[in-house]
């Protein structure tokens, strides 16, 4: 659902932005908005995603919220576990966290990876639940993984810190 709503909102901020390249910031801001909003709506309709919610949460409450917990939710393919999580854990916003997943853009993933410190093990996972969210082949791990290893994590943490910013001035 969330793959869906991503796509949907891409091409019509595409078609609405090459219809008016002045106002494409806007048309930009407004798809996003709406999107959010009706991906929140689905969210709390859904009893699957409520439960998660609910057990992620008082995970992090208690300070049990950690990377084997992420990497076992991922294991699973539990996609609502693994981005509520990863949204917690990255103090991001759980619609920015979706995104990163359902788009075939791996970048933004390596980069949570890297700003939190998780193991190449850990976002090999990652990078395979990405794979299936988004509907796309096989991951190319070496790439991602020299991609990886060659970031720092304080680039990592200032790219993290870029969404946080552009997030809240989009609200």
């Amino acid at each position: 659902m969330v793959r869906l709503f991503v796509e949907a909102s891409d091409a019509v901020r595409s078609q609405l932005a090459s219809a008016d390249a002045a106002r494409a910031e806007i048309v930009e801001l407004a798809v996003a908005q709406a999107s959010d909003h009706l991906q929140a709506a689905a969210r709390t309709r859904s009893a699957d995603f409520v439960t998660a919610k609910d057990y992620v949460e008082l995970l992090h409450a208690t300070g049990q919220l950690h990377e084997a917990q992420l990497h076992g939710f991922a294991k699973e393919g539990s996609f609502d576990k693994v981005t509520l999580a990863l949204s917690l854990m990255c103090k991001l916003p759980l619609d920015v966290v979706e995104r990163a997943f359902v788009r075939n853009q791996p970048d933004q993933l390596l980069v949570l990876a890297k700003a939190f410190d998780l193991s190449w093990v850990t976002t090999t996972t990652l990078l395979f639940m990405q794979a299936h969210a988004s509907g796309s082949a096989r991951p190319q791990l070496d790439q991602h993984l020299a991609s990886f290893s060659q970031m720092q994590p304080r680039t990592a943490q200032s790219t993290l810190q870029s969404y946080r910013t552009r997030q809240r001035a989009a609200e």
